[in-house]
């Protein structure tokens, strides 16, 4: 049986061999990764959140207080919305702050199942290939923003939590999954559920998903978007990507998007 990471749209799972596809509706990108958040901001957020201090939160993760007070701040920026109400005894979160602690701990908790897994696959490997000493992940995941910088984060935070030397890459499925089973790879980390014969898939976590609206776009000014909202634009799907796996659209479909939608 081969390993795969896999991250599903509602579940995050370390499986050997999965992917996930993307969907675009006119304006609207739906998309699970979610701009420029990241792994790290979220870690400093939930503990400011449990510990109620912006010190102790520091203390807990092991940086300086401006670390801390930097990678909120950028998160506070990237979400247009402040996630606490500074005092001098300490930060409470605001409402919105609240919100997103319910899907930001469970995205931090799956992470640190996809860190001590990604420990035991390289034990596994080092076993397995002779000559090697690395851990070599895919994500099966369309091109997208600074995805390289993503992957290189990735894969640093492996390494450091770990210890072991860790490269993550994007790539679609039906290559990667080759690769997989060639032992090029030694796992495929996806976004939708995944299954094959010769593959072992381990659920790790979910992944909320969001809508993005260009300011021009006439859905912008909503503070919540139904799939009704959505239904008039239509959605484009890459074909290299649907179909792998269980996609965002498939997803979306099944909880009653009607939009149409076609390969571009």
């Amino acid at each position: 049986m081969h390993n795969m990471l896999s991250l599903t749209t509602n579940s995050m799972l370390l499986v050997y061999g999965k992917a996930k596809a993307d969907v675009v509706a006119a304006a609207v990108y739906l998309d699970p990764m979610g701009g420029r958040m990241n792994i790290r901001q979220l870690q400093y957020f939930c503990a400011v959140v449990t510990t109620g201090s912006f010190s102790r939160s520091a203390q807990e993760q092991g940086v300086s207080v401006q670390a801390v007070s930097k990678a909120i701040v950028e998160l506070e920026d990237e979400l247009g919305a402040p996630l606490f109400i500074r005092g001098n005894k300490g930060a409470t979160p605001t409402s919105f702050g609240w919100e997103l602690y319910r899907t930001a701990q469970a995205a931090v908790d799956a992470f640190g199942r996809v860190e001590q897994h990604a420990a035991y696959l390289c034990q596994s490997h080092r076993r397995s290939v002779e000559g090697r000493d690395d851990l070599r992940l895919s994500l099966i995941y369309h091109p997208f923003s600074k995805n390289e910088l993503m992957c290189a984060g990735f894969s640093l935070l492996l390494r450091k939590r770990t210890g072991v030397r860790t490269r993550m890459t994007l790539s679609a499925g039906p290559a990667a999954l080759q690769a997989l089973f060639e032992g090029e790879l030694d796992a495929l980390i996806t976004i939708g559920a995944f299954e094959h014969p010769r593959c072992e898939t381990i659920k790790v976590g979910t992944l909320p998903t969001g809508v993005y609206f260009s300011r021009f776009h006439p859905l912008h000014s909503l503070s919540q978007v139904s799939y009704e909202d959505l239904a008039p634009y239509p959605a484009l799907c890459v074909a290299e990507y649907e179909g792998f796996n269980e996609s965002i659209l498939d997803v979306y479909r099944a909880h009653g998007l009607t939009s149409t939608y076609g390969v571009p």
